[in-house]
């Protein structure tokens, strides 16, 4: 009994061949390297007349206000945290202190330090 698919599966099969060796041939591979030398030189004579224009100087000119604008505000807002987190420190020792000179009872005391230290946080 003869496969109804297989004239399809050869013609596939041969056109495939045919399609690589074409694409693999000696003379697609100078066309394609001839091609990119081309667009490589375009690339380079394009680049060159942008940097001796005013763009390239203004773009580079922007990106260093930028990263230093960035650089700015982060740190200004690391030193707002360390401030925060230096504050709340103080007020929790403070009210630990507080706690313990008002009672000799060491449990009280840390109950009371615990319920503080809660209720900052909370804030």
């Amino acid at each position: 009994m003869n496969d109804m698919t297989q004239p399809f599966t050869n013609l596939a099969s041969a056109n495939a061949a045919l399609v690589t060796n074409f694409a693999q041939s000696p003379a697609m591979f100078e066309m394609a390297n001839a091609n990119v030398q081309k667009y490589f030189e375009l690339v380079q004579q394009s680049f060159g007349r942008v940097v001796v224009s005013d763009v390239y100087p203004d773009l580079i000119r922007k990106l260093t206000e930028n990263y230093s604008t960035f650089a700015r505000e982060y740190s200004e807002s690391l030193m707002g945290w360390s401030t925060e987190g230096q504050s709340l420190w103080a007020q929790q020792a403070q009210a630990a202190s507080d706690l313990l000179a008002e009672s000799g009872n060491t449990t009280t005391a840390m109950d009371r330090m615990s319920d503080t230290v809660k209720h900052l946080r909370a804030r």
